[in-house]
């Protein structure tokens, strides 16, 4: 009789504690998002990414079920900058139709900034306390700065701490669970980030040029030197003059190391590179979501070195 009461409690205690997880839906805009919050969901959560694999988000355009997805999302987490501008619209009207949390980058106080946004050269940093009112629902107050916020972990810190905020709010069950890892994760990525500076400092002053100016975060925070870019911006191609400059610092030795994307077309890079004794690497800025932001770090840091530190 106890074995047979077992055998039925056992399965009802354990639902009755998978219902008591209420299950958060919750949408990204691009995979780097997934990245920096994975280590805080729980088996139950349920997360779309609006970019998919090998999508690049200059130029991206919604589909009806992205939409959907945002109307029945409890969390949405979304950079606010030109590179998810496409979403910025569905995802303000989302928040007039229902309760929903909007963890965006651009509204976090202290969030670094970077002066230039895809078209300019300049790399100027400074931090910036937002607020509310600076953002409007397209986007438009944060279009001259560089969008690829998610570059420098520090920026990702406050996401974290942002979006745990916004998950323990929507699962009250796990308020203390959600906590600790969020302070074990904000560990890790500190952790993370001291390894990134000690594993580059052997290459800091190493020459090199970019496809497009998408990684300005990652080599401020880490003192790297990059010559510029063959495109300020990744939706207009080079022109002449550009090329000619360009090609002249390949050809004189000027750079030693020009990196590609794998997200973009890189036709005119490897025809420049051709012949020369620059070498070509990749750099991958948005990943796929299935590394953590540690991983992906790291791996954004291999990928420099592999090319940098190469003889």
């Amino acid at each position: 009789m106890n074995k047979l009461l077992k055998s039925v409690l056992l399965p009802l205690a354990l639902m009755t504690m998978m219902q008591a997880a209420e299950a958060a839906r919750v949408v990204v805009t691009i995979p780097p998002l997934l990245s920096a919050i994975k280590p805080l969901l729980g088996v139950q959560d349920k997360v779309t990414v609006l970019l998919t694999r090998g999508q690049s988000p200059h130029g991206f355009t919604m589909k009806p079920s992205h939409a959907l997805a945002l109307q029945q999302a409890d969390i949405i987490v979304t950079v606010g900058s030109g590179v998810d501008q496409w979403a910025q619209k569905a995802i303000e009207n989302a928040k007039q139709n229902h309760s929903v949390e909007v963890v965006r980058m651009t509204d976090i106080s202290g969030m670094t900034l970077i002066e230039g946004g895809d078209d300019d050269d300049e790399h100027g940093t400074h931090d910036h306390a937002l607020h509310e009112e600076n953002h409007d629902e397209d986007g438009d107050a944060f279009m001259n700065i560089n969008p690829h916020l998610w570059l420098d972990i520090g920026n990702i810190e406050k996401v974290v701490e942002a979006f745990s905020q916004a998950l323990q709010k929507k699962d009250e069950s796990r308020v203390g669970e959600i906590a600790s890892q969020t302070q074990a994760w904000l560990a890790k990525l500190q952790m993370t980030d001291n390894d990134i500076k000690q594993q580059l400092s052997s290459v800091k002053q190493v020459p090199y040029m970019v496809f497009h100016n998408a990684f300005v975060y990652f080599e401020k925070r880490y003192d790297l030197n990059n010559k510029g870019a063959l495109h300020n911006s990744a939706e207009r191609k080079a022109g002449v003059k550009r090329l000619v400059d360009v090609d002249d610092m390949i050809q004189s030795g000027e750079v030693k190391c020009v990196f590609q994307e794998p997200q973009l077309s890189n036709k005119q890079l490897t025809g420049l590179v051709k012949g020369s004794k620059v070498r070509l690497g990749t750099l991958d800025p948005l990943g796929d979501g299935s590394l953590d932001t540690a991983q992906f770090m790291e791996k954004l840091a291999h990928q420099y070195l592999s090319c940098l530190a190469a003889k």
